[in-house]
């Protein structure tokens, strides 16, 4: 006869060899749902534009800790624009990192915002376009 499946009540709680694990839940996944916790707490109880700043700076961290996607985007940049000089593409990769940090920053505060807030956040392009399209019962992509 064959053998019995495994199931999570037959699978050993703790394993080395998957990662420490917790329960069912690795540590790392554990600290990470923590850290995320107390990021959402600390944007959460600032103004928009203590948070704004403080998710650029996160961004900026983020770039110089993350070799990887710094060169990635080094890379895409100098494909991109070869015409435009290191300096003007090193400042765009910057800015982009402190963009990131921002949206980061947005995306905690989600939950405190005002819908007034996020009104006054958004601009709206072309709806007259959107509302055309959708008449026409088109499918619509609306980012």
């Amino acid at each position: 006869s064959p053998a019995p499946a495994a199931t999570l009540e037959s699978s050993p709680r703790t394993s080395f060899a998957r990662g420490f694990t917790i329960g069912y839940m690795r540590w790392t996944e554990r600290l990470a749902g923590w850290a995320l916790d107390r990021l959402i707490d600390w944007f959460s109880q600032t103004p928009n534009a203590t948070a704004e700043k403080r998710g650029e700076r996160i961004g900026l961290l983020w770039m110089l800790l993350d070799k990887k996607h710094r060169r990635r985007a080094d890379i895409n940049l100098a494909l991109a624009f070869p015409e435009k000089d290191e300096r003007w593409r090193k400042h765009v990769r910057v800015e982009c990192f402190r963009h990131f940090g921002r949206v980061l920053s947005d995306f905690l505060r989600a939950e405190t915002r005002w819908k007034q807030e996020i009104d006054d956040a958004v601009s709206t392009v072309g709806k007259e376009y959107y509302d055309q399209l959708v008449g026409m019962r088109i499918g619509v992509l609306a980012c």
